[in-house]
């Protein structure tokens, strides 16, 4: 074959790609709804209907265009056929228009997406609705995922727009590239082509699935979406097949979809009997479901945040066995059912709260840590020290769980230990009150060891001079005559590392507290 053969049949084959890859639009009029539009829409202030707060948005791929793309060979139009099914009667609709010509000059899909990104979502979508539901085609699935990955760069703790994405359903999207887009990228004057390239050495999606795949991992118990759905044709457009599955979008929730359709009619269903639809359909309403219990219990557990304080507990309670009701698989319900039962004092009960979220996932840090604090005051250090020690290195360098672990360690004698620990907070931290507790620790550590190692009650008192030194507020502690006893509501925070003293004989204590008093006069006097 000569070469100007193999070039003329490469050039027919490539025309005929362009046709395959646009879902053979090559023989119809250009792109004709480049504009977005609502196929139903509810603003507030033409209807008496209270508006809609979620909405499906369609995403059209390369070719294609806002209606065309969706209207299937009896007329059927898919935003139609949803707008008219009763299950889907609180769903506003949407479709998503851009400029995708076959051979012309566009923008590429990094610029689509800013675009959808900016002007479809931060300055409509998102204000209006608190669910939206994508439904994407083939480079609509690529343009999505770069408009909600810039939604994720811009997220803050007080802007989490990204979580009313609920679901992106992936219809035949080229998450590796196509083939066929390779030899399109030779005729057409499109980037939308070349950005879609199987070849190895295609950046842009290899970034663009990178970036995506951070956002799926990014997902949390209290961040659960976007929920993502896939489907994928196993039929081709004549001799061509064009998005194939080794291609097609990876990151699914459930097994991808097989539709005996091609890459063109996969989305064109003719009626609501169809399996896409069906299948897209049965996708929205289990997320929908899942957002709705997920927003039922950020306001419970909203609620519950603002009832933790004296006087509120029982009510708190109240609200956390409601949301153990809903959610019996929410390792964070127990967690705060923990919470509220230590507050009341119910130790056993907080424990058995505990136990459960533990049971529900074994390596929950948060129910191990409070859980801990539930056994130091039952004066069972040692299986609170192992759950501490059971904590990850980058926790237990938390200086709330060190200080927990010395005083597990002053219970347990293991004076060196604890004094290792006080030592460590005191080189590592500035804060007042914690340099204050640590030398409280290390001075009751030292009076401990007094009966161990004569000689150790004068440290302890240069340790307790030290603390009353940084912090002023402790002169309350001993203000007046009034007498000073173990439990005191006047330093509660120190008040557990005193009452091994108790332990001691009255004369000790009585000692200690004497020469306390002398430090803190000599201190506050100087």
């Amino acid at each position: 074959m000569s070469t100007r053969v193999s070039q003329l049949l490469a050039i027919i084959s490539a025309v005929l790609i362009v046709g395959a890859i646009a879902g053979c639009a090559l023989w119809r009029p250009g792109p004709q709804y480049t504009h977005s539009f609502f196929v139903r829409d509810t603003p507030p202030q033409i209807t008496t209907k209270p508006a809609n707060k979620k909405v499906i948005v369609f995403v059209h791929g390369v070719g294609g265009d806002a209606r065309s793309t969706w209207v299937a060979s009896n007329k059927a139009f898919w935003p139609d056929l949803i707008k008219n099914d009763p299950d889907f009667s609180n769903f506003d609709i949407y479709s998503i228009g851009y400029y995708s010509p076959l051979l012309g000059k566009a923008s590429d899909i990094n610029e689509l997406a800013n675009m959808v990104y900016q002007v479809e979502l931060k300055d409509a979508l998102l204000k209006r609705y608190s669910e939206v539901y994508f439904i994407t085609h083939s480079m609509g699935g690529l343009v999505t995922k770069a408009a909600v990955t810039k939604l994720r760069l811009a997220a803050s703790d007080n802007d989490r727009d990204l979580d009313k994405v609920a679901a992106v359903i992936f219809i035949s999207t080229p998450a590796y590239g196509a083939d066929v887009a390779d030899y399109a990228s030779w005729l057409s004057k499109n980037p939308q082509f070349e950005n879609m390239s199987s070849n190895e050495f295609n950046t842009y999606l290899k970034s663009s699935e990178d970036n995506w795949k951070q956002v799926i991992e990014g997902r949390t118990e209290s961040h659960k979406f976007p929920k993502t759905f896939c489907a994928y044709e196993t039929q081709n457009i004549g001799p061509i097949s064009v998005v194939k599955r080794i291609y097609s979008e990876p990151a699914c929730d459930g097994l991808p979809l097989a539709i005996d359709l091609d890459h063109e009619h996969i989305v064109k269903p003719t009626d609501r009997e169809q399996d896409i639809y069906r299948w897209t359909k049965a996708r929205i309403l289990e997320t929908t479901s899942i957002f709705a219990n997920g927003q039922d219990r950020v306001a419970l557990e909203t609620a519950i945040s603002q009832h933790m304080r004296p006087g509120f507990y029982e009510t708190a309670l109240r609200e956390v066995d409601v949301l153990i009701a809903r959610t019996p698989q929410y390792k964070v319900a127990y967690k705060f059912k923990g919470n509220i039962l230590y507050k009341l004092g119910d130790y056993d009960s907080a424990l058995s709260a505990y136990n459960e979220a533990l049971r529900l996932d074994p390596s929950y840090s948060d129910a191990k840590f409070n859980k801990a604090a539930v056994l130091m005051q039952k004066r069972q250090y040692a299986e609170a020290r192992d759950l501490i020690l059971d904590l990850p290195h980058d926790q237990k360098e938390d200086v709330a769980i060190k200080l927990n672990l010395a005083e597990c360690y002053l219970g347990l004698a293991m004076y060196e230990n604890a004094a290792a620990l006080y030592n460590d907070i005191l080189q590592r931290n500035n804060e007042n009150e914690i340099k204050l507790t640590a030398h409280l620790g290390l001075a009751l550590t030292s009076l401990l060891q007094k009966y161990v190692q004569p000689g150790q009650v004068t440290f302890a008192i240069r340790q307790l001079h030290s603390a009353y030194c940084i912090n002023s507020r402790v002169s309350s502690i001993l203000g007046g005559d009034r007498e000073v006893k173990i439990g005191d509501q006047d330093f509660p925070l120190y008040a557990r590392l005193f009452s091994p003293l108790a332990n001691s004989g009255p004369v000790p204590y009585k000692n200690f507290l004497h020469r306390l008093k002398t430090a803190h006069e000599s201190c506050v006097g100087g």
